[in-house]
C-alpha cells in the first residue's frame, strides 16, 4: 500500500497505551471530548490531559474543533 506525499498513514491504534485507549473508547462513545472531561475520566491533572490529548492530536488520532475553552477532541474520520 502507497502513501501519497502529503498523505499521512493512518495510525494504528490497536497499540495505544492504556490511558489513550481510555479516551479513544471515550471519544468514540460519546462523540468528543473536552480535556476538563479528559482529567475527569483518567483522575488526572488538567495539564496532564492537555498533553495526552494534545499527543493523540499530533499522531493524527483526534482532531482538535474549535479553540481555548471551547476547544473539544473528536476522532480523525479514518479511524470512525
Amino acid at each position: 500500500f502507497y502513501t501519497l506525499p502529503g498523505e499521512t498513514k493512518p495510525e494504528d491504534v490497536t497499540n495505544l497505551e492504556g490511558k489513550e485507549q481510555v479516551v479513544l473508547d471515550y471519544v468514540r462513545a460519546h462523540g468528543a471530548i473536552t480535556r476538563n472531561e479528559c482529567a475527569t475520566l483518567l483522575k488526572v491533572k488538567p495539564h496532564q490531559a492537555t498533553y495526552l490529548l494534545q499527543t493523540l492530536r499530533e499522531r493524527g488520532v483526534l482532531h482538535q474543533q474549535g479553540s481555548r475553552r471551547w476547544t473539544r477532541y473528536v476522532l480523525d474520520a479514518r479511524y470512525l
